[in-house]
C-alpha cells in the first residue's frame, strides 16, 4: 500500500493484494497520524485565540482594549473569567479610573464593555464622568446597592442592569440614549432618578421591578411590559401619555389616575391588574381592545363622554366562566357609569357576561334609549338612565372611598410620617379618588 499526499489531504491507494489485516494497520496508522495533526492544529489556534484575548492591557483586575488611537480612547471590563455562569466571583470595591497609560500614552475610558463586569458581586463601584457609553449586558446580575452614573455618560446598552441587585441608581441628563430592558429584573430596585429630558421609557424597562416607585410627570410614552409586574398601590399618569401593549400588565395598582387629556392606553396595558376595584375615564381617553381584561376585582367604572374605545373587544371581560363560592355567576362589575351622549356601538365582548346580567349600567337621559338599542350596552339586564349623572357618580364613589389619607414624596414613596410631623418639602396626599399636593414650608 502506497501512500499519495496531497496538500489537504490523505488518500490511501491500493497497489498490490496484500492481507487484510496489513491493509487495516495501514488504515488504522494513517487515521492516527490525520488525529494527531488535527489535536496540533487545534491546540495552535487555542493558543493564538489566548494569545489574542491576552493581548488587552491588564491594570489589577480590569483589561482595557484600545478603540481609537487617534483619539486615545479605551473600553473596560474586569478580567477574564470562567464561561457563565461564574457566580460568586467577590471583590470589595471596582474603581475605574478615567484615564490609563499604556506604553507611556495616556487614553480616556470612554466605554463599559459588553458583559464587562456581569454576574461580579462588590460593595460598591465608582464610573468616572469619561465613560460615555454603557454597552449591552455590561452591569448584568452584578450584586450592588448603588450605581451613581456621572454627567457625560450618553448611551446606556440592552439589559445594561438588567438582574442586578441595585436597589438605587442614578441617571444624569446627559443620557441620550437608554436601550431596552435596561432594568429588568432589578427586584430590588426602589428608586431611579430618570433623567428629565428623556420622555420615553423604552420596552421591557423595568419589567419585573416590583419595588420600584415612579414619577410619570414628564413621560410621554411608556414602552411594551416596561412596568409589567410591578407593586405600585397608586399610579398617577399625566395628560398626553402613551401607555403601550401589557406596560402595567399583572401590576398590583389599587388606584389608577387618569389627568384629563388625550391618552391612549394600548392592548393588554393593564392586564390582570387584580386589585384594582375602581377606575375613571376622563374625556379624551382613547382605550384599544383588552387593555383592562382579567381585572378581575373591578367593581366600579366610570367612562365620561368622549371617550374612544377602538373596538371594544375583551376592554373590561374577566376570566372566562371562572367562578367561585364568592363570585358563583362568575367576575361581575357591579357599577358602570357610561356618561356618554351618544353611546358607542361596540364589541359584545367589551364586558363579561356575568357582568351584562348581574351589573348595573347607568347612562344619561338623553342616552338611554340609544343605549337600549345599542350593543353592548343592549345586553346589560340591568340599565338605568340617571336624572343628574355626574352627582349620582359621585355620591357612588364615596361607598369607595378609603377614609385613611395616604403621603407620598416626588419620587413615589410612601411617607409615614403624620402630616403635622413631615418635614418641608413637597407632598402628594390620596383619600380615596382624591388627589392633592401638600406643600411643607
Amino acid at each position: 500500500m502506497k501512500i499519495y499526499r496531497s496538500e489537504n489531504c490523505l488518500f490511501p491507494r491500493f497497489v498490490s493484494h496484500g492481507g487484510m489485516s496489513d491493509i487495516l494497520s495501514d488504515i488504522l496508522s494513517d487515521i492516527l497520524k490525520a488525529s494527531s495533526a488535527l489535536v496540533f492544529i487545534l491546540v495552535l489556534l487555542t493558543g493564538l485565540f489566548y494569545a489574542q484575548s491576552a493581548g488587552a492591557y491588564k491594570i489589577g483586575h480590569l483589561e482595557f482594549n484600545i478603540l481609537s488611537e487617534d483619539e486615545r480612547t479605551v473600553d473596560v471590563g474586569w478580567e477574564e473569567r470562567p464561561p457563565s455562569p461564574h457566580h460568586g466571583f467577590r471583590t470589595d470595591s471596582i474603581v475605574i479610573p478615567p484615564t490609563v497609560t499604556i506604553n507611556n500614552k495616556e487614553y480616556r475610558v470612554t466605554q463599559i464593555r459588553k458583559n464587562g463586569f456581569d454576574e461580579l458581586i462588590c460593595d460598591y463601584i465608582d464610573i468616572p464622568s469619561s465613560v460615555e457609553v454603557i454597552n449591552q449586558s455590561a452591569f448584568e446580575k452584578l450584586a450592588v446597592d448603588t450605581i451613581i452614573l456621572k454627567p457625560g455618560l450618553r448611551e446606556i446598552g440592552k439589559s445594561a442592569f438588567s438582574g442586578s441587585w441595585v436597589r438605587y441608581c442614578s441617571v444624569p441628563n446627559t443620557v441620550e440614549i437608554i436601550n431596552d430592558y435596561a432594568w429588568k429584573k432589578c427586584w430590588r430596585l426602589e428608586t431611579i432618578d430618570w433623567p428629565q429630558n428623556l420622555t420615553v421609557i423604552p420596552d421591557y424597562c423595568f419589567a419585573y421591578c416590583g419595588r420600584l416607585k415612579f414619577d410619570f410627570k414628564n413621560i410621554t410614552k411608556i414602552g411594551w411590559d416596561a412596568f409589567s409586574f410591578n407593586e405600585m398601590e397608586q399610579i398617577y399618569f399625566p395628560a398626553g401619555i402613551h401607555i403601550g401593549n401589557g406596560a402595567f400588565g399583572c401590576s398590583h395598582a389599587k388606584q389608577i389616575t387618569f389627568e384629563l387629556g388625550p391618552t391612549f392606553i394600548e392592548r393588554n396595558a393593564f392586564l390582570s391588574s387584580n386589585e384594582l376595584e375602581e377606575l375613571e375615564l376622563p374625556e379624551g381617553i382613547t382605550v384599544d381592545d383588552d387593555a383592562f381584561i382579567f381585572c378581575n376585582n373591578l367593581k366600579r367604572l366610570v367612562i365620561h363622554d368622549n371617550v374612544t374605545f377602538i373596538l371594544g373587544s375583551g376592554t373590561f371581560n374577566s376570566t372566562p366562566d371562572y367562578q367561585d363560592d364568592e363570585h358563583p355567576n362568575g367576575y361581575i362589575i357591579d357599577r358602570i357609569f357610561y356618561l356618554a351622549k351618544n353611546p358607542q356601538s361596540l364589541s359584545q365582548s367589551m364586558f363579561s357576561w356575568a357582568t351584562y346580567l348581574n351589573g348595573k349600567l347607568y347612562v344619561l337621559p338623553e342616552a338611554y334609549e340609544t343605549a337600549k338599542v345599542t350593543e353592548p350596552w343592549s345586553l346589560f339586564e340591568n340599565i338605568y338612565p340617571i336624572s343628574d349623572g355626574v352627582q349620582q357618580v359621585v355620591n357612588s364613589q364615596q361607598e369607595f372611598e378609603t377614609k385613611s389619607e395616604i403621603l407620598f414624596d416626588l419620587q413615589g414613596r410612601k411617607v409615614d410620617s403624620e402630616i403635622d410631623n413631615l418635614n418641608p418639602g413637597v407632598y402628594i396626599s390620596i383619600k380615596g379618588n382624591n388627589r392633592s399636593k401638600i406643600i411643607v414650608r
